[in-house]
């Protein structure tokens, strides 16, 4: 399922920012969206960061779900953004992608 939903999450355009779903009973979340906004960006970058430098918790931030925020998840988020990025303006057959 993180799979799935870091893909979908992934693929969607930048477009569409303003969209926020506030029903967290049926919205796909994705673990290392530390912003808990529906986006993996630098924003989820910079709030990882800072829960390392404050030793806190949040299981939202912690992306590869071992009980710890730590530079792994900085590291997997920074991964999946620069993925995103580098997807970008490419035919589907042309798309890298990762497993999460």
């Amino acid at each position: 399922m993180a799979g799935a939903s870091a893909v979908v999450l992934l693929n969607n355009d930048d477009d569409d920012k303003g969209y926020y779903s506030s029903n967290s009973d049926c919205r796909l979340q994705v673990l290392g969206n530390a912003d808990k906004n529906d986006y993996l960006d630098d924003n989820d970058v910079t709030k990882i960061k800072e829960m390392i430098s404050s030793n806190t918790y949040d299981q939202m931030a912690d992306a590869n779900n071992n009980g710890k925020v730590d530079e792994t998840d900085l590291d997997l988020v920074q991964k999946m953004i620069n993925l995103k990025k580098s997807n970008s303006g490419k035919a589907d057959s042309e798309k890298e992608s990762m497993t999460v």
